[in-house]
């Protein structure tokens, strides 16, 4: 067999670069591949696509509007506990203050307004309405004393901070803070009063009313 030489193998390498039919080099660009057909499904996700890059900007405005409310409240509730703060302990001392111009002041009911307190509370008992009896000679004295010295003590004191307001003997005190116990133990603790309760309870706003001397 006659062996090839070279200028041979160099015309046959030529030819064949020269050849279409051979690729000796890659494409630039690969070759389109057809999409999937996924019916009426694909149309709906292509319309959310372009629904979503058409509002693409809007969003991104929305999200720096919402980062900036986010910091203004933020900063609101800061500012907020800041000045509740404040204000508690501006209702703190103007509480001491009130005290302190209390102190010399008897806040008991008149001799006119309990007689006709105790009258009013005996007709509920005699009904026997013990329960609001008892009621009735605690709210009706302490709007009483909140009428009387209305400009030192606001009407949102509870019923145990004004049963500490005021000047009146120990065992007054000692009296009207019975009454506001059997009352809190039956409103708030749900427990029945009887005639034994009323009567008692009469007995402690007689004590309170009339009971001579200062503490």
């Amino acid at each position: 067999m006659e062996a090839t030489s070279k200028e041979e193998l160099i015309a046959v390498h030529d030819r064949m670069i020269n050849d279409p039919a051979f690729q000796t080099e890659l494409p630039i660009t690969p070759p389109d591949r057809p999409e999937p057909d996924l019916g009426f499904l694909g149309e709906i996700f292509n319309a959310i696509g372009q629904f979503f890059v058409f509002i693409a900007p809007l969003l991104k405005v929305l999200l720096i509007a919402a980062c900036a409310l986010l910091i203004a409240f933020i900063i609101y509730s800061i500012a907020r506990a800041i000045y509740d703060r404040r204000e508690r302990i501006k209702a703190l001392i103007n509480r001491g203050k009130q005290e302190d111009d209390l102190k010399n002041i008897d806040v008991r009911p008149d001799e006119h307004f309990a007689r006709r307190l105790l009258s009013d509370a005996d007709e509920l008992a005699r009904q026997g309405r013990f329960g609001e009896a008892i009621r009735l000679l605690l709210h009706s004295s302490i709007a009483d004393m909140q009428e009387r010295v209305k400009r030192r003590i606001g009407v949102s004191m509870t019923a145990r901070e004004i049963g500490h307001l005021g000047s009146m003997p120990d065992d007054s005190r000692l009296a009207l803070h019975r009454i506001i116990h059997t009352v809190e133990i039956n409103i708030f603790g749900e427990q029945s009063v009887g005639e034994a309760d009323y009567k008692k309870a009469r007995e402690d706003y007689g004590i309170f009313a009339f009971e001579a001397g200062q503490s």
